[in-house]
This record gives C-alpha cells, structure tokens and sequence, in this order.
C-alpha cells in the first residue's frame, strides 16, 4: 500500500472537487445566471415616413429580437387613425436569437402631421413612435416637350394665360393654343383684366425686346425690337404697367405710351407693388429698388444671389425668392433671411393668398408652401423645372415650366 504525505493528499483532495464545482455551477437549473434571462432590441426605435400624399400607403418595418436565451413574450399593437400593422402584429413568444418583423403602413385619409404608438407589449422593449406629414398633391395636366412655359397669370379661375414659345389660354374648360404674334419667346404676362393683359419676352440670341397685348379678340404687337431683352411684367393697373429685364432701365406705360425709367444699371428679373407708389424690382446681384411714388431708393437684401421673384400680401410683408434655396422677407424696415435650407437650387417664382399661405416654384421640379411657421416641400409629379405659379385661390393654383409642364394644386 503506498502511502502520500499529508500535504500530497490535501492538494489531490482540492484537484478532485474543482471540476465538480464546476459541473455544479454550469448546471442547467441555475436560477441566478443573467444569461438565462430574455433581452429586448428594437430596431429602428422610430419610424418617420417622412412627407405623404393624401391616401398614399407606403410601409415601414421594425424588428423585435431577443438577443439571449430564454423566451421573450409580448403582444404587438395599435389603436391609431391613419396607421394599421400589415404583419407582425399580435402576440409573439420569442427564444434566444429568434425575432419578429413588424411591418406598419401609413394611409392618412387628410393633410397634417399624423403620429401613432405601437405598443410591444414588454417593457424592455417599449414603444414605437410613428410620424408622417400628409400633404394634398399636385396634379401634371398638361405637358409637352416642345414648349418651355416661362409664366403664369390670370384674371380669374376660368380666364388663364400662359406664355413662351407660345400662348396657351384656359377659358374654365380647356386649353387652347394661341398665337404668338412675334417671333420672340414670352417671359412674362400680367394684366388688369380678361381683355387688357399684356406679355412680354425676348429674342434670346440678340436680348431685344418685343411687348405684345391681348385686347380680349387677338393678340398683337404693341413695341418690337426694344434694347431691352424682357424678363417680367406688373402693373397696378391699366395705366400704370412695367416691364423690366436685362438692360439697364424698365418701361413704364402710363396709358398712352412706354417710357424708360432708370434702375441704376441692373439686370431686373421681376417686379411687383401694391399700388402705383409702392413698387418693389428684384434683380442680380441682390440688387432691390423701391419706388414710392416720387424716388426710386435702393434697398439692402444682405445677400448677392440673384433676386428672382418677389410677391406680397401687403407693404410690409413682402417675399423674395432667389438663385439658390433662399428666401427673403420685408418687415417694412429691413429684408430678412426666412428660409434657406442649403439646397441650392433656384427658386423661379413665388405667389401667395396671404403672408400666412404663400408657395413658390423651381429648380428640379420643387415647390414649396409657407404655412405661417415654416417652409415646406410639396409633392409634385413631375421632374421638370418649374418657371412660374399663380393662382385665383388656395385651392387653385397652376405651375408651369419646362417641357411644357402645366401642374394643378386643389388642395385635396
């Protein structure tokens, strides 16, 4: 029989246990182990459908996982307008590894932002937080590759005028085609009723100028071959019209006759007042000028892009769109930054109802409104940059621009 010294079998005593403890602690019935217990993920935590038409559908996902061992259980749902789960929902029993994929689609049935909570069920996994801005669409009407339609105006919701290449006149009805009398391209049209409106344009070579009147019969030419190539039109009424673009000076009508008026040598894009002593001409280089009636003053837009559109709702709220995403506004002491989100693409036009309700059109088919807080994108059809906007109403508003696009907004 051999024998061990004391200290031998003591240390072969604490060999011997230290895999049964080890067997002990990996058994199967440790209540303790953190790895036995469910964990919850949820990915993406949020779904932002971002900006919808009025009874779109489109559908987002988000997967619940349990990323240990042990079954996690939940019940996945919710009680919301607008939104309803296409798959996933209802109770879910998941084991380690396992997950579900919930599928949520967003219907708004009207304009606004519309948010909803999907419940899971668990706490650790909490909540998913749906949100959507609905939005009423634009409608393409018409279209035609080739024509580049430069402006819009009208006297009322059945008596439209647009112009470039050509003329094309909605009675209500339809759209028929009118003749052009001069051979020149049409920029802008404006007019103080159904049988005085005025367009006027350029020959694009030469950058003469051509201004031709409607007389409610037919169209014809009223100045041809003038040193300025056209580019707007206003007036405050049959007596007191402008016409600016790229020479040095606008013409005035006074009602017998165009006459030149000096703007400080700038190319001028467009013109807009409210009366016959407060009028506003936008051009390069940030250049504004403000007649009131007695001189023509220069104001400060604190910017250098080209100044491209301008409209207002009174003396005191005027807006400005420009050759990048930048917006400005008049207070009635200074111009004032109000939009301008890095984009950089130009914003052609811009016509509103109000200072609270007013949309502009541009490069890459954009259109934005302006709700009385903040600026936003609207859905549009068409891929085309647009030239010109007008509307007789909130919930009758036209586009139009290149390849002969002509859009509609109802607001439904």
């Amino acid at each position: 029989m051999v024998s061990f010294p004391v200290r031998s079998r003591a240390r072969m005593a604490v060999l011997f246990l230290i895999p049964l403890m080890a067997l002990v602690s990996c058994g199967d019935d440790d209540p303790v182990s953190p790895a036995k217990d469910p964990q919850c993920e949820v990915l993406p935590g949020a779904l932002d459908f971002g900006t919808v038409a009025v009874g779109g559908d489109p559908e987002l996902s988000f997967t619940i996982r349990n990323t240990r061992s042990g079954t996690l259980t939940g019940d996945v749902a919710e009680t919301c307008g607008h939104y309803s789960i296409v798959s996933g929902g209802g109770a879910f029993a998941l084991d380690g590894g396992d997950s579900v994929v919930v599928t949520v689609r967003f219907e708004p049935a009207d304009e606004g932002t519309h948010t909803c909570t999907i419940t899971t069920g668990v706490t650790a996994c909490g909540s998913v937080l749906c949100t959507g801005d609905a939005q009423f669409a634009w409608e393409q009407i018409y279209s035609n590759s080739y024509y580049t339609w430069r402006a819009i105006w009208g006297s009322s919701a059945d008596d439209i005028f647009v112009v470039g290449g050509d003329i094309r006149h909605y009675d209500g009805f339809n759209w028929e085609t009118m003749t052009n009398p001069s051979d020149k391209s049409l920029y802008g049209v404006w007019g103080s009723g159904p049988d005085n409106v005025y367009a006027v344009g350029r020959e694009y070579s030469t950058s003469v100028g051509v201004i031709v009147h409607y007389n409610g019969t037919s169209w014809n030419i009223v100045e041809d071959d003038l040193p300025v190539g056209f580019l707007g039109i206003w007036g405050s009424g049959p007596d007191d019209i402008y016409a600016v673009g790229l020479g040095h000076n606008a013409y005035h009508y006074t009602g017998s006759s165009w006459e030149t008026v000096g703007l400080g040598g700038i190319v001028t894009h467009a013109v807009w007042g409210t009366a016959w002593n407060d009028v506003f001409f936008v051009g390069d280089t940030g250049r504004i000028r403000h007649y009131d009636g007695t001189t023509m003053e220069t104001m400060t837009s604190n910017t250098s892009y080209a100044l491209l559109g301008v409209w207002g709702a009174s003396s005191t709220e005027v807006f400005v769109t420009t050759f990048s995403s930048l917006i400005l506004a008049y207070t009635g002491s200074t111009w004032e930054p109000m939009q301008n989100d890095g984009t950089g693409g130009r914003l052609e036009d811009i016509w509103g109802t109000s200072a609270t309700d007013i949309y502009c059109a541009g490069y890459s088919r954009r259109i934005m409104r302006f709700d009385g807080s903040s600026w936003k994108d609207m859905i549009n059809p068409t891929t085309q940059t647009l030239l010109g906007i007008w509307g007789s109403s909130a919930t009758n508003i036209y586009a139009v621009g290149e390849r002969g696009v002509i859009q509609h907004y109802t607001g439904q």
